[in-house]
C-alpha cells in the first residue's frame, strides 16, 4: 500500500536513518520533511523505551490530531512529549514526526517513568468514558499517588 504525507499529500518514500551499526526504514515526505515510524520505530531511533511506551501505551481517547495515519487511514490523537507535539495513531500506534521533531526526541533526557498530572486525568477520564475495567483505574489512582509522594 502506497503512503502518502499527512500533513500535503505529497508521496511517502523510504528512508533509511542510521542507528549504530544497523539502519531503520522509515516513510520521509521530500516536501515537509516529515517522517512516518511504524510500531517500534521510535524506540529503536531515540534508544528510549520509556517514550515508546508513553507514545504507544498510554494513548488517550480524544483523537486530537488533525492527521489522518498514512499506515491504516485512522485517527491520530497529539501526545505532548519533551515539549514536542507528536502524533501518534490510535490504530496501528504508528508515529508522525513533523521536521525537526525526531532530533528534539533523540537529545531528550526525559525517561517517561512517570505519567504528568494532565496525562492521568486525560487517561481517567478516557477510562471512564469507554468504560474500561476497574483494574485499569486503580492501576492510574496508584501512578498519582506514587507520583505525587515523591
Amino acid at each position: 500500500m502506497r503512503r502518502i504525507c499527512p500533513r500535503d499529500g505529497d508521496p511517502l518514500v523510504a528512508q533509511a536513518i542510521p542507528v549504530g551499526r544497523r539502519s531503520v526504514e522509515v516513510d520521509a515526505c521530500a516536501r515537509c520533511q516529515g517522517l512516518f515510524l511504524d510500531v517500534g520505530e521510535i524506540a529503536q531511533l531515540t534508544g528510549n523505551r520509556g517514550l515508546h511506551r508513553y507514545l504507544t501505551t498510554y494513548l488517550g481517547t480524544d483523537t486530537d490530531s488533525k492527521l489522518v495515519c498514512p499506515s491504516c487511514g485512522g485517527l491520530m490523537d497529539t501526545e505532548e512529549c519533551a515539549g514536542t507535539t507528536v502524533d501518534v495513531c490510535v490504530r496501528c500506534k504508528g508515529v508522525w514526526l513533523d521536521a525537526g521533531e525526531l532530533q528534539a526526541l533523540q537529545q531528550t533526557t526525559e525517561d517517561f517513568s512517570t505519567l504528568s498530572d494532565d496525562k492521568i486525568h486525560e487517561l481517567l477520564d478516557g477510562a471512564h468514558k469507554s468504560k474500561r475495567s476497574q483494574a485499569y483505574i486503580a492501576w492510574l489512582l496508584w501512578t498519582l499517588q506514587r507520583k505525587r509522594a515523591k
